[in-house]
Protein backbone atom coordinates (compact mmCIF):
# COMPACT_ATOMS: atom_id res chain seq x y z
CA UNK A 1 0.00 0.00 0.00
CA UNK A 2 1.52 3.37 -1.29
CA UNK A 3 1.50 6.47 1.47
CA UNK A 4 -0.52 9.35 0.62
CA UNK A 5 1.20 12.60 0.51
CA UNK A 6 0.34 15.48 3.10
CA UNK A 7 -2.36 17.15 2.32
CA UNK A 8 -1.17 20.57 3.56
CA UNK A 9 2.95 21.67 3.89
CA UNK A 10 3.85 22.30 6.87
CA UNK A 11 3.99 26.44 7.76
CA UNK A 12 6.79 28.87 7.23
CA UNK A 13 8.34 29.88 10.36
CA UNK A 14 8.37 33.71 10.44
CA UNK A 15 11.46 33.72 12.42
CA UNK A 16 13.74 30.82 11.52
CA UNK A 17 17.34 30.25 13.58
CA UNK A 18 19.28 32.63 11.04
CA UNK A 19 16.97 35.16 11.10
CA UNK A 20 16.79 35.35 14.70
CA UNK A 21 20.75 35.48 15.25
CA UNK A 22 20.90 37.87 12.57
CA UNK A 23 18.54 40.44 14.34
CA UNK A 24 20.66 39.33 17.65
CA UNK A 25 23.44 40.37 16.01
CA UNK A 26 22.22 43.76 14.71
CA UNK A 27 20.65 44.66 17.63
CA UNK A 28 23.84 43.67 19.58
CA UNK A 29 25.94 46.31 17.29
CA UNK A 30 23.14 48.78 17.91
CA UNK A 31 23.62 48.66 21.48
CA UNK A 32 27.51 48.61 21.35
CA UNK A 33 27.64 51.85 18.74
CA UNK A 34 24.50 53.34 21.79
CA UNK A 35 27.06 52.81 24.78
CA UNK A 36 29.57 53.94 22.93
CA UNK A 37 28.41 57.11 22.31
CA UNK A 38 26.63 57.44 25.62
CA UNK A 39 30.18 57.32 27.43
CA UNK A 40 31.21 59.39 24.32
CA UNK A 41 33.59 61.40 27.27
CA UNK A 42 35.48 58.52 28.02
CA UNK A 43 35.56 56.44 24.68
CA UNK A 44 36.78 59.40 22.55
CA UNK A 45 40.25 60.18 24.14
CA UNK A 46 40.24 56.16 24.35
CA UNK A 47 40.00 55.44 20.70
CA UNK A 48 41.35 58.54 19.49
CA UNK A 49 44.79 57.20 21.52
CA UNK A 50 44.09 53.51 20.09
CA UNK A 51 43.87 55.52 16.67
CA UNK A 52 47.42 57.28 17.08
CA UNK A 53 49.13 54.03 18.19
CA UNK A 54 47.95 52.19 15.39
CA UNK A 55 48.52 55.40 13.05
CA UNK A 56 52.54 55.53 14.65
CA UNK A 57 53.01 51.85 14.23
CA UNK A 58 53.30 50.15 17.14
CA UNK A 59 55.81 49.81 19.69
CA UNK A 60 57.62 51.97 22.54
CA UNK A 61 56.82 55.06 19.93
CA UNK A 62 53.12 53.72 19.55
CA UNK A 63 52.61 52.84 22.57
CA UNK A 64 53.85 56.57 23.64
CA UNK A 65 51.53 58.28 21.36
CA UNK A 66 48.42 56.47 22.23
CA UNK A 67 48.87 57.60 25.76
CA UNK A 68 49.74 61.11 24.94
CA UNK A 69 46.57 61.31 22.98
CA UNK A 70 44.55 59.96 25.49
CA UNK A 71 45.75 62.17 27.92
CA UNK A 72 45.60 65.30 26.23
CA UNK A 73 42.54 65.14 24.53
CA UNK A 74 40.94 63.27 28.36
CA UNK A 75 42.54 66.26 29.69
CA UNK A 76 41.56 69.36 27.25
CA UNK A 77 37.60 67.91 28.08
CA UNK A 78 38.72 68.51 31.61
CA UNK A 79 40.53 71.76 31.39
CA UNK A 80 39.02 73.69 28.16
CA UNK A 81 35.79 75.49 28.94
CA UNK A 82 32.98 73.94 27.33
CA UNK A 83 35.11 71.04 26.02
CA UNK A 84 33.44 68.32 28.17
CA UNK A 85 30.28 69.47 27.42
CA UNK A 86 30.68 69.88 24.05
CA UNK A 87 32.05 66.94 23.74
CA UNK A 88 29.07 65.35 26.39
CA UNK A 89 26.28 66.32 24.06
CA UNK A 90 27.92 65.20 20.63
CA UNK A 91 27.62 61.78 22.11
CA UNK A 92 24.25 62.54 23.22
CA UNK A 93 22.66 63.49 20.21
CA UNK A 94 24.62 60.63 18.14
CA UNK A 95 22.91 58.00 21.00
CA UNK A 96 19.58 59.37 20.63
CA UNK A 97 20.02 59.28 16.42
CA UNK A 98 21.84 55.70 16.10
CA UNK A 99 18.95 54.95 19.05
CA UNK A 100 16.01 56.23 16.48
CA UNK A 101 17.68 54.60 13.51
CA UNK A 102 17.81 51.67 15.09
CA UNK A 103 14.60 51.22 16.35
CA UNK A 104 13.30 52.63 11.96
CA UNK A 105 15.32 49.91 11.05
CA UNK A 106 14.31 47.38 13.31
CA UNK A 107 10.59 47.92 12.66
CA UNK A 108 10.89 47.28 8.78
CA UNK A 109 12.87 44.76 9.23
CA UNK A 110 10.18 43.09 11.45
CA UNK A 111 7.67 44.31 9.07
CA UNK A 112 9.69 42.69 5.87
CA UNK A 113 9.64 39.51 7.83
CA UNK A 114 6.02 39.25 8.57
CA UNK A 115 6.12 39.76 11.98
CA UNK A 116 3.07 41.05 13.06
CA UNK A 117 2.90 44.15 15.88
CA UNK A 118 -1.20 44.76 16.32
CA UNK A 119 -1.82 41.24 17.12
CA UNK A 120 -2.38 39.60 20.59
CA UNK A 121 -3.53 43.04 21.69
CA UNK A 122 -0.63 45.17 20.07
CA UNK A 123 2.24 43.52 22.19
CA UNK A 124 5.28 43.48 19.83
CA UNK A 125 3.82 47.58 18.91
CA UNK A 126 3.83 48.37 22.57
CA UNK A 127 7.27 46.66 22.90
CA UNK A 128 9.07 48.49 20.45
CA UNK A 129 7.79 51.78 21.83
CA UNK A 130 8.93 50.85 25.24
CA UNK A 131 11.75 50.20 24.17
CA UNK A 132 12.52 53.06 21.93
CA UNK A 133 11.26 54.97 25.04
CA UNK A 134 14.07 53.30 27.48
CA UNK A 135 16.64 54.44 24.49
CA UNK A 136 16.23 57.92 24.41
CA UNK A 137 15.79 59.04 28.49
CA UNK A 138 19.43 60.07 29.75
CA UNK A 139 21.17 57.40 31.86
CA UNK A 140 18.90 54.65 30.75
CA UNK A 141 19.92 54.92 27.16
CA UNK A 142 23.40 53.11 28.63
CA UNK A 143 20.92 49.92 29.07
CA UNK A 144 21.28 47.64 26.32
CA UNK A 145 17.17 48.08 25.29
CA UNK A 146 17.76 47.03 21.79
CA UNK A 147 19.23 43.51 22.74
CA UNK A 148 16.24 42.96 25.27
CA UNK A 149 13.70 44.36 23.27
CA UNK A 150 14.23 42.66 19.87
CA UNK A 151 15.18 39.80 21.91
CA UNK A 152 11.50 39.21 23.48
CA UNK A 153 9.86 39.90 20.12
CA UNK A 154 12.76 37.19 18.92
CA UNK A 155 12.23 34.35 21.27
CA UNK A 156 8.51 35.15 21.65
CA UNK A 157 8.19 34.34 17.31
CA UNK A 158 10.22 31.38 17.55
CA UNK A 159 7.85 30.32 20.57
CA UNK A 160 4.90 31.32 18.28
CA UNK A 161 6.45 28.96 15.64
CA UNK A 162 7.17 26.02 17.65
CA UNK A 163 3.58 26.21 18.39
CA UNK A 164 1.92 26.60 15.08
CA UNK A 165 4.03 23.35 14.29
CA UNK A 166 2.90 21.80 17.04
CA UNK A 167 -0.58 22.19 15.76
CA UNK A 168 0.52 21.12 12.35
CA UNK A 169 2.14 17.93 13.38
CA UNK A 170 -1.43 17.21 15.51
CA UNK A 171 -3.60 17.41 12.68
CA UNK A 172 -1.26 15.84 10.10
CA UNK A 173 -1.27 12.91 12.76
CA UNK A 174 -5.18 13.11 12.78
CA UNK A 175 -5.30 13.00 9.50
CA UNK A 176 -3.35 10.15 8.66
CA UNK A 177 -5.68 8.16 11.64
CA UNK A 178 -8.77 9.17 9.94
CA UNK A 179 -6.73 7.84 6.51
CA UNK A 180 -5.71 4.48 7.95
CA UNK A 181 -9.63 4.45 9.49
CA UNK A 182 -10.98 4.70 5.69
CA UNK A 183 -8.70 2.26 4.19
CA UNK A 184 -9.44 -0.24 6.88
CA UNK A 185 -13.37 0.81 6.38
CA UNK A 186 -12.78 -0.28 1.99
CA UNK A 187 -11.14 -3.64 2.79
CA UNK A 188 -13.29 -4.49 5.41
CA UNK A 189 -16.44 -3.42 3.06
CA UNK A 190 -14.58 -5.58 -0.15
CA UNK A 191 -14.11 -8.35 2.12
CA UNK A 192 -17.89 -8.26 3.15
CA UNK A 193 -18.77 -8.33 -0.20
CA UNK A 194 -16.44 -10.69 -1.57
CA UNK A 195 -17.71 -12.85 0.88
CA UNK A 196 -21.61 -12.17 0.17
CA UNK A 197 -20.99 -13.30 -3.40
Amino acid sequence: MARQTQSTPPPDASMPVTRALLFMGLAALFDALKAFFVLFLVTLPLSAGYIAQAAAGGGWVGWAAGWATTIGIGGAEAVVPFAGGAVESLGIIMAMLIGFIGWLLFAVLFFLAGIPFWNRGGRNFLRMISGWFLSEVPFLDALPTFLVTVGIIVFGERKRDREKLAQWNQLQKTEEQQRIQQTRMRQTAALTEAANN
